[in-house]
Order: structure tokens, then C-alpha cells, then sequence
């Protein structure tokens, strides 16, 4: 009690902290305040770093009581082991499910099992039995579908991520896979599966001995997967991992296999259940040499967040950014962590990007997807898709002075109607040709730009903008779907 009554103290004391400059140390979450919800978070990250802190790839790291083996491949670090954490990175569970029927149940969310952990197993490895938790899980580590992989709140590290399809192919391609089959689906490259592979615990097989060579101490063990029914299936003769790029349709994955000496790509049903590595965050070094761990609340860039940085935060606690802060459209604003371009168009001024927040502006934390209500939303690969009821939540999505574009804001728009295409790996960038309206293109159907206005068309279906390579316009949808959002100021 008496540790409490002195904080209280501390925080009263600290929170007539003068109006001035808006240049926040502790404001982690990005909205524009130091206050309760810095705090939480800050005492939240208190330590988190001290044994993650990396001299040089190759140091172990610890997470979730389990100490990861890393290894450095293509000037990347990668986890050497597959990962078996329940949490995400602040802490949140991973739902953890046992039952067949369950593993693919609405809502969809990020869910976790260790192989065997169910009615329905197969297994063909040549030194456990797979379908025994006590000796699968030491040996593959555990299984996520791809909702975990893609969750916000980082199935890995803080520091660390689930790779994109992009990042593997960046490795693919240092192993010798050629740039002309880097982006092909199915078998690609020569040996550098067996690169990859482990030099045990592979099943043989009438081709081949089923082992790798591990050249560069990857260790890819067949962990088998979980499918989306619930059963599982081909642990010690083939091994799936996901990549964090991806849509509530499908996603992208890499497969090896026993009887095969390439690598696989393809993409597949989210509800699949994978293996994941882990890759490091491009890290800068930190004044005494070490590396940051990209903690929101480091203010210092120690490497890890202690009774300094709670000092830090206590001096800056109660301090507002000024809402009358200048700004003129075209510069970038600051929101929620991230700084979004503006652009002036018709006399409004728009984002000239997708949100890209997992809150809304009060600090509340956005659901995830799921299919009972139209408030959640799923982010994949730094891009955020939301379903309607976000957009006219009346805490607001977009920042204070902002909100979600209406359709009559979209028909203001003095657009042709093309958008340029730009491939970058399985994402598509352009522009709206009238007025540099730049827009980034995830969507799940291919090369399109899907955005929700604020205006709805009947009680299950709302306005989206809809942008191709060749035309735009509106149309209505179920609000149960996901889809980007822009936000655009205020009239005044």
C-alpha cells in the first residue's frame, strides 16, 4: 500500500507539467497525452529486454520461459527453433485449443496447439512419437494458424517478427533460389530445401534419405501441421511455416519435405496450423553498443525499460500535445505511433495512406475480426483492415479533428479512375491519377483498393470505395467484411 500511495504522489505531483514544444519521450501509444494508459504499458514493458538484448546474432534469447538458439542468414537473425510460446509479445494469450470441432470456430482469432493435442493424429517420425505432446512439443515446438502469425500484438519477440513472403524469399534467395522463381507457387530452386533442413529426424523415403545438410544451422524439423478440421498430419516427413503476409482468405506459406529437395510456396486457408520462425526487427545500436529492442517506453535506449524510464514518464505525466498545434495539409501527422502524409484535394485535406491503428483515438483497444459483429478488425503485414461499425464508432478511429471520409467525401473526388500499378512482392502500390491520393493494396481479390465510407446503404451493408487498375467507384457491402480505411479532416 504504501508503494501505491507514493506513486499516487508522484503522478499528482508531476501532472502540472508545463505547456510547451510537443515533443514527447513517453508518449508510447502515440496519442499526443502522457497519462494511465502510458503508464499501464510502461510498467507492462518493465524488463522485458534484459535477456533479449543482442551483442551479435547467434546470442540465445529468451521468451516466454523457453531460451530460442538464432542464427544469422542473409545479414538477417533468425530464431534456429521453432516457436512455442502461448503469448504474444505484451502478454495476451494465444487461445489455446485441444478440440478438433473448436480449432476452426468463429470468430476467427489466433489460436495455438502442440501436435497430437487432439482426437485425430498421424505420424511417420523415425525418433519419437509425434503424436505424444510431451515428446512433440520439445522437438517442433507449437502450431499457430495464420490469425496468430498476423496478430498485432506479435506472436514474436518485441524485436522480432513472423517474416513476410517477402523476407523468405529474401532468404530463398541467398540459399541460390533464382529471382525468375522466386515469386512461382510450388516447388522452386535445387537443394535449398536440403540447406535448410535438419541433418536428423527426417523420415527416409525411396528417393531420397529425407534429411538436409543445415549448412546454415536453420534446423528445419517436419513438425507436421493441424488441419483446418482439427486433425493432424505429417510430422517427420514434411514441415509447413507461415509468413505474415496474407488475408482472411488465404495466406502464404513455405513447405520441405522428406521426398523433396526444393522449397514450396503457396498460399492456404488461415486455419491451418503451421510452425513459425521468428526474424529480427532492423535494429540500430544503442549508445553503449548494444541493440534496441523497439521498446515503446526505452525512452533511454538502455535496451530495457526500468526505474529510469518510470522517473522519465512521471516528469512528463499530464502533458497534452496543444490541440491548436499548427499543421498544414501536406505535411505528415502524427498518430497513434505512426506518421501518416496528407494530401489537399478538392479544398480537404485526406491521408494519403490507409489507417494503419489498432485503437481507437481514446486509447481503447480495437476487437479483433470476427463474424458476430461488425467492430473488429485484422491486421497482416503493416496493413490494417476493419470492418464497418469501426468506422462510426463514437470513439473515432481517425485523429481528433479527423474522420472516416462520407460517400458524398469520395464523389468530391476528381477522379479519371485508374489507379497505376506497382508489383512489390505479393503487394500492389499506386496512386489515383487526379490527385496523388496514394494507396496501398493489400486486398484478398486481387488488385484492387477497397475503403469504407462512414454512410451505410441498409441495416447489414455500408458504402465502400473501390479502386482497380482501371476504374472507381462505390459500392455496398456486408459490414462484416474487413476492409481498409482512409481518414480526411474535418470542414471547417
Amino acid at each position: 500500500m504504501k508503494h501505491i500511495l507514493t506513486l499516487t504522489a508522484l503522478v499528482f505531483a508531476t501532472s502540472c507539467f508545463g505547456q510547451g514544444e510537443c515533443d514527447l519521450t513517453y508518449d508510447g501509444n502515440g496519442d499526443g497525452v502522457v497519462g494511465s494508459a502510458d503508464l499501464i504499458d510502461l510498467l507492462a514493458e518493465v524488463g522485458t529486454c534484459i535477456d533479449s538484448v543482442f551483442v551479435q546474432c547467434g546470442d540465445p534469447i529468451l521468451f516466454d520461459d523457453h531460451l530460442y538458439s538464432t542464427v544469422s542468414i542473409a545479414d538477417r537473425c533468425w530464431f534456429a527453433e521453432n516457436l512455442r510460446t502461448r503469448v504474444y509479445s505484451n502478454g495476451d494469450p494465444i487461445s489455446t485449443v485441444s478440440g478438433d470441432d473448436e480449432w476452426q470456430d468463429y470468430p476467427a482469432e489466433g489460436r495455438v496447439s502442440v501436435y497430437g493435442d487432439g482426437n485425430d493424429c498421424l505420424q511417420y517420425s523415425p525418433e519419437i512419437d509425434a503424436c505424444d505432446t510431451l515428446q512433440s512439443l520439445p522437438e517442433y515446438g507449437r502450431l499457430y494458424n495464420w490469425y496468430a502469425a498476423a496478430d498485432y500484438r506479435n506472436a514474436c519477440p518485441t524485436g522480432w517478427h513472423v517474416p513476410s513472403d517477402q523476407e523468405w524469399m529474401e532468404l530463398e534467395l541467398t540459399l541460390g533460389v533464382s529471382e525468375s522463381e522466386a515469386f512461382n507457387t510450388g516447388w522452386r530452386g535445387t537443394n535449398q530445401g536440403e540447406q535448410l533442413k535438419a541433418e536428423s529426424g527426417w523420415v527416409a523415403n525411396q528417393w531420397l534419405d529425407g534429411n538436409g545438410t543445415d549448412d546454415f544451422g536453420f534446423t528445419a524439423l517436419p513438425g507436421g501441421m493441424r488441419y483446418a478440421q482439427g486433425s493432424y498430419g505429417s510430422a517427420g516427413s514434411r514441415g509447413w511455416w507461415w509468413s505474415s503476409t496474407g488475408s482472411t482468405q488465404s495466406a502464404w506459406c513455405r513447405r520441405l519435405e522428406d521426398d523433396e529437395s526444393g522449397i514450396w510456396r503457396s498460399n492456404t486457408q488461415p486455419f491451418n496450423g503451421f510452425s513459425i520462425r521468428c526474424t529480427q526487427d532492423s535494429v540500430e545500436p544503442t549508445p553503449n553498443g548494444q541493440q534496441s529492442c523497439s521498446l515503446a517506453y526505452d525512452g533511454n535506449l538502455d535496451g530495457a525499460v526500468g526505474s529510469a524510464d518510470l522517473i522519465g514518464l512521471l516528469a512528463e505525466f499530464g502533458y497534452e500535445c496543444p490541440p491548436d498545434m499548427e499543421f498544414t495539409c501536406g505535411e505528415a501527422l502524427g498518430y497513434q505511433g505512426h506518421d501518416y502524409e496528407t494530401v489537399e484535394i478538392a479544398g480537404r485535406c485526406w491521408f494519403a495512406e490507409n489507417l494503419r491503428t489498432a485503437t481507437y483515438s481514446n486509447g481503447d483497444s480495437l476487437p479483433a475480426m470476427n463474424f458476430f459483429s461488425d467492430t473488429g478488425h485484422v491486421a497482416t503485414n503493416d496493413v490494417f483492415y476493419y470492418q464497418w461499425g469501426v468506422a462510426v464508432d463514437s470513439r473515432g478511429v481517425c485523429p481528433s479533428g479527423w474522420q472516416v471520409p462520407s460517400v458524398s467525401d469520395y464523389e468530391s473526388l476528381p477522379m479519371p479512375g485508374s489507379l497505376v500499378q506497382h508489383p512489390y512482392g505479393s503487394l500492389l502500390h499506386g496512386y489515383v491519377n487526379c490527385c496523388e491520393l496514394t494507396v496501398i493494396n493489400n486486398g484478398p481479390f486481387g488488385p484492387y483498393e477497397f475503403s469504407w465510407t462512414r454512410d451505410d446503404s441498409s441495416p447489414s451493408e455500408a458504402w465502400r470505395f473501390l479502386g482497380t487498375a482501371s476504374s472507381s467507384g462505390l459500392g455496398d457491402n456486408p459490414k462484416l467484411i474487413a476492409a481498409t480505411l482512409r481518414c480526411i479532416q474535418d470542414s471547417e
